[in-house]
């Protein structure tokens, strides 16, 4: 890192190159290469250079799923985190392997005009990503149960249907495996959350299992499509539109073969200059954010299960104690005075009311505190994702450290530049997080409450109705 500067003043860099021009588009043709691009805020269809592709599908045959890492571990996990006793030894071979170093030290190379420039701007809050041209949702529905080999092997598949084109695509499981481990390889310092893991006492079609996993793929999906990067990445949108199995082959290897992922990538950024210690700061005092974000999430979510268990026992209790009402309401059937009747219907109706209250705590959980716990095991995922982008920062930063003296003057000013970048990637997904953070669990807790204010509501009304019934006697 470049020497502190004298305080209240900012280290100054040359400015940054010209964004590289977005590559040139044509109108939407489904007779061509599916791949898709924004311009002027519409979606169109890219020209693609043709090149020698196997057209054969060479790793979809295989039904064994691959599950990226889970989330479920009792702390924040991250893209190559390992225990404290060697976590000085994984910060530097995960920095390696991220391609970061290369980046760093690199002769400069540049970028073709096909690789589309990712932008950083300045906000009131700090460094954020540039805001996308259009904006769009995709909807994920109708699962169906496929089978190939003559019905040999069966396998669930999703119909996809985006916003900005209502066609659908059929993908199954494994496809998103495959996107997610192009996402995480491409966009080095950008939150990937985990997909959804398969539950091991659920069987594949099972419809408590599709059901689940679909509500956790369409929220997996939805985040995509907000990020103002991943959205428009050709890999995500050739994701979302190629319904040719051919040229879904095409775009495929496509992806597997592009250039500018990992370290390659940060190239492709535009950034402002940065003060070095400041942004130091900010990520340390993130960094002890999400540790304590972390330890939240799990407090909450265990106690979120135990409510849920503690749902049905109380569904069985209010059952019991309605019961008990109704069978003391039978041992007075045999006095058949109007007055005794009357009583005898209304504790009758008390215990139906006891009973529907019980099936009420039965089911409440799913339409409150299981879509709360699902937002919260998403956001565990995406809380795993930070210390390895931090840990790329840092590892940035004391790489230049160490070899600042050996740099020329212009080499030094290149590679602080090229750290600064590095720096600013990491910078723009705290701001982002922390603004889809406020976001989210504004509509997480206002959902939660509404669904209990209604839940309570229902039992007051039961119970209002049952005491009703006295006092008519």
């Amino acid at each position: 890192m470049k020497k502190a500067s004298p305080a209240g003043k900012t280290s100054h860099h040359p400015p940054p190159p010209p964004p590289p021009p977005r590559r040139s588009t044509i109108e939407f043709d489904d007779d061509e290469y599916c791949n898709f691009k924004i311009l002027n805020g519409k979606f169109c269809q890219t020209e693609v250079e043709e090149k020698d592709f196997d057209d054969n599908e060479d790793d979809w045959d295989d039904d064994e799923e691959s599950v990226p890492p889970a989330s479920s571990s009792s702390s924040v996990m991250s893209r190559g985190s390992t225990s404290s006793d060697s976590a000085l030894n994984s910060q530097m071979l995960h920095f390696k392997r991220s391609g970061a170093d290369a980046f760093l030290f690199a002769a400069a190379e540049p970028v073709p005009i096909s690789e589309q420039a990712v932008a950083i701007t300045s906000s009131p809050d700090g460094l954020i990503w540039k805001p996308a041209d259009s904006d769009y949702t995709c909807k994920i529905s109708d699962p169906k149960k496929e089978t190939k080999l003559g019905g040999m092997k069966s396998f669930m598949t999703f119909q996809l249907t985006p916003s900005f084109r209502n066609i659908q695509v059929s993908r199954r499981y494994k496809q998103f495996t495959w996107l997610y481990d192009r996402l995480n390889e491409k966009f080095t310092t950008i939150s990937i959350p985990p997909l959804p893991e398969r539950p091991h006492t659920a069987g594949k079609f099972e419809q408590d299992f599709i059901s689940t996993r679909i509500r956790l793929l369409q929220l997996w999906v939805l985040r995509m499509c907000k990020h103002p990067v991943v959205s428009h990445a050709d890999v995500f949108l050739h994701f979302l539109t190629c319904t040719d199995d051919k040229k879904w082959s095409k775009g495929k290897r496509v992806a597997e073969k592009d250039e500018y992922v990992q370290g390659r990538w940060f190239s492709t950024i535009q950034a402002p200059t940065l003060n070095s210690q400041q942004a130091e700061a900010q990520i340390d005092q993130f960094s002890r954010f999400v540790k304590n974000m972390d330890d939240a999430v799990r407090q909450m979510t265990v106690t979120g299960e135990h409510n849920i268990k503690k749902h049905e026992a109380f569904k069985k209790e209010y059952q019991k104690l309605g019961s008990s009402f109704v069978n003391l309401a039978k041992s007075f059937d045999l006095d058949e005075r109007k007055s005794s009747v009357m009583l005898t219907r209304a504790l009758e109706k008390t215990g139906k009311a006891y009973e529907e209250i019980g099936q009420l705590f039965g089911s409440q959980p799913t339409l409150d505190m299981v879509h709360l716990l699902e937002g919260l095991q998403e956001y565990r995922g995406i809380l795993s994702t930070f210390p390895s982008s931090i840990s790329i920062h840092k590892e940035s930063v004391n790489k230049v450290k160490e070899k600042v003296d050996r740099l020329s003057d212009g080499e030094r000013q290149a590679v602080q530049r090229r750290a600064d970048i590095i720096t600013a990637t990491v910078l723009a997904n705290m701001l982002y997080f922390q603004q889809e953070r406020v976001t989210d669990f504004k509509a997480y807790m206002s959902d939660y409450l509404q669904k209990q204010i209604e839940f309570h509501t229902t039992i007051t009304s039961n119970l209002r109705t049952a005491l009703q019934q006295y006092e008519k006697i």
